[in-house]
C-alpha cells in the first residue's frame, strides 16, 4: 500500500493516535501478516501490546510526473477510520484491528490509491480486534 501526500517530512505524534490496521490471520497460526508486504507479527507481541516496528529506511518516491509523491517502504500503513480500513478486507482471513501510533512516534498522513485517509508510521501498538 502506498501513502500519497503533499507532505515532505515526517511529523512527531504529540499524543497517541488511534488508527486501524487490517492483518491476515490464518486460524491455525500464531502469526499474523500485513497485507501487501507480508511482514510477520507474532500473536504474543500483539497480545502483550508490544510495539510493532517498521523495517528498513523510509522510502519516498514519485511514480509519475504531475502526481504527488508516495511513501511505500519503511513505514507501517494504517487507516484513520475503521470504515475505510474495511474496504480492503477481501477474505475471511483478513481481520480488522484498532491500533495506536504511540506518542513521540514519527508518522505522516495522506491517502491511499483509492482516496481513503491513511497514516504511515515507524511503529504501532495493536490494541484489539474489531469484530465485523
Amino acid at each position: 500500500m502506498c501513502l500519497y501526500t503533499a507532505e515532505t517530512k515526517l511529523k512527531t505524534a504529540k499524543e497517541d493516535i488511534i488508527c486501524y490496521k487490517v492483518l491476515i490471520h490464518y486460524p491455525s497460526s500464531t502469526i499474523l501478516y500485513t497485507p501487501y508486504v507480508y511482514k510477520t507479527i507474532k500473536f504474543i507481541d500483539m497480545f502483550l501490546h508490544n510495539p510493532i516496528k517498521a523495517d528498513g529506511l523510509v522510502r519516498k518516491r514519485k511514480q509519475f510526473k504531475n502526481y504527488q509523491p508516495s511513501f511505500n517502504l519503511g513505514l507501517i500503513h494504517t487507516y484513520i477510520t475503521a470504515r475505510d480500513a474495511q474496504t480492503i478486507i477481501t477474505a475471511p482471513e483478513y481481520k480488522l484491528y484498532q491500533c495506536i501510533i504511540p506518542k513521540r512516534t514519527k508518522y505522516i498522513d495522506g491517502y491511499d490509491g483509492m482516496g481513503k485517509l491513511t497514516y504511515a508510521s515507524k511503529q504501532i501498538i495493536i490494541q484489539q480486534q474489531i469484530k465485523q
